[in-house]
């Protein structure tokens, strides 16, 4: 995998990092009051929407090649995004 593809994939990676944090908020803001088991359902379906979604893109940019550092890049950019929202 070339440098220029590596690069685009981290970016995407971070990007879908505050994508899913304000994914999760708007979920848990739409379900807080439901029942338990509407809620569980509601978090089960936005994860596998979201895991469904980030595998089509990475296979979109690079053929569905995933590396560690991807997922600590979706990881970096949750917690940069519930930091920036909590200042």
């Amino acid at each position: 995998m070339s440098g220029i593809i590596q690069f685009i994939c981290l970016l995407f990676s971070f990007f879908f990092g505050f994508f899913l944090y304000s994914f999760f908020r708007f979920n848990y803001k739409l379900f807080r009051k439901k029942k338990l088991f509407v809620f569980i359902f509601g978090e089960s379906l936005v994860v596998l929407l979201s895991s469904l979604v980030y595998v089509y893109f990475l296979y979109r940019i690079n053929y569905g090649v995933l590396h560690i550092y991807f997922v600590m890049m979706i990881l970096f950019g949750y917690f940069v995004h519930s930091v920036k929202k909590c200042k």
